[in-house]
């Protein structure tokens, strides 16, 4: 729980900033997880999303200053209120920006997980996922493009099915990727490791080239 004093507050709130960027370089390293510039974190402290900017490389979350601040209120307020796309308002701010201000928990990840979309892609991949996500509480969003076409489609699955709080946390998104919601990092990370052991696939042995 947070402390009532602006200093203690101040320093918890740097700290999990600094735990976001840890969790934000070791995903982005991993190529199964992330590649280039793709991919996005986020968390929400004291009003404030502070969200990866666009363009930027998650793998340099340590050495670059790649975060953005954007004030959560008035995202909501100028944007998603109106229907408009807060990355057309706030220069620099990942494409994504409406998802993970929309999404309900703290800290939310997204990544283009390799063997996630393998799955998604399938023509039964809602039953091959509800196989291996069985007790997990995740929702698949059918393929739609980036930015705010994509929030939507998330706020309409959560309110389709009622569950518009932060009971849902993983989302299975077509042909995309994967995001992740949770309410500190280490419980999104944990959660992205549980994920990925379950739709880890043996990449098949090909068979030797003929040359002649």
């Amino acid at each position: 729980m947070r402390s009532d004093s602006p200093q203690a507050s101040n320093l918890e709130s740097q700290v999990e900033l600094e735990m976001l960027r840890e969790l934000t370089q070791r995903v982005g390293s991993n190529p199964l997880l992330a590649q280039a510039s793709t991919g996005n974190t986020s968390i929400k402290l004291d009003g404030v999303l502070w969200i990866k900017a666009s363009g930027r490389w998650m793998a340099d979350a340590r050495q670059n200053e790649i975060l953005i601040p954007l004030d959560l209120a008035d995202v909501h307020r100028e944007c998603l209120q109106r229907d408009l796309d807060p990355a057309e308002r706030y220069p620099g701010a990942s494409l994504e920006t409406a998802m993970h201000a929309l999404l309900p928990h703290p800290m939310v990840l997204h990544v283009h997980c390799v063997n996630t979309i393998a799955w998604a892609v399938r023509c039964d991949a809602r039953a091959q996922l509800q196989e291996r996500l069985d007790g997990l509480r995740w929702r698949l969003v059918p393929y739609v493009e980036s930015g705010l076409p994509l929030a939507r489609a998330i706020r309409n699955a959560l309110s389709a099915s009622g569950d518009a709080d932060i009971e849902t946390n993983i989302f299975v998104l077509g042909n995309h990727g994967l995001v992740i919601g949770g309410q500190s990092c280490r419980t999104v990370e944990n959660l992205l490791d549980e994920v990925v052991r379950r739709l880890a696939i043996c990449p098949r042995q090909a068979h030797p080239a003929d040359y002649t």
